[in-house]
């Protein structure tokens, strides 16, 4: 009966309910701010006076900024230009070799904790640091945009 019972509630949840909540550390180098994951929405939105509740976190994982996965993404989101700032999208890079010399970045020792094989990957955050959306792939702008549609 207990067994029923759990299975039933864990189909009733939504899919997102059991999703990996990141919390860290995000630094910004315009600004030397830090940020945190899980509460970005409320800093963003204090900071700047807009709502950026409809926002999402583009979280891109790299061992190495010469790794060619990462270059070919990083080719992508540079080719997107300010179209991006309409669709209220989030970069951060964390590397585990360097920091990111723009925009927002996590420290080394935090992108080793998060990532620990030190592989590439793309991660799809809520405002508030859930995980949406993962891939071990490079995606490019047609792939994000229909990612968005999907998670929002």
């Amino acid at each position: 009966m207990l067994n029923s019972t759990l299975l039933i509630i864990a189909l009733l949840l939504p899919a997102n309910a059991f999703a990996e909540v990141l919390d860290f550390p995000i630094l910004s180098t315009n600004k030397g701010n830090i940020y945190r994951s899980t509460n970005l929405q409320s800093q963003l939105e204090k900071e700047y006076n807009f709502s950026v509740a409809n926002g999402t976190v583009l979280l891109v994982e790299t061992p190495s900024f010469k790794n060619t996965k990462y270059i070919k993404q990083n080719n992508t989101l540079v080719s997107w230009g300010h179209e991006v700032e309409n669709s209220q999208l989030i970069f951060i890079i964390s590397c585990n070799e360097s920091e990111y010399k723009h925009g927002y970045h996590t420290a080394v020792n935090v992108a080793k904790k998060m990532n620990p094989k030190n592989k590439f990957r793309v991660r799809f955050l809520s405002i508030n640091g859930r995980v949406r959306y993962e891939s071990r792939k490079p995606l490019n702008q047609s792939e994000i945009k229909k990612i968005l549609n999907k998670i929002r």
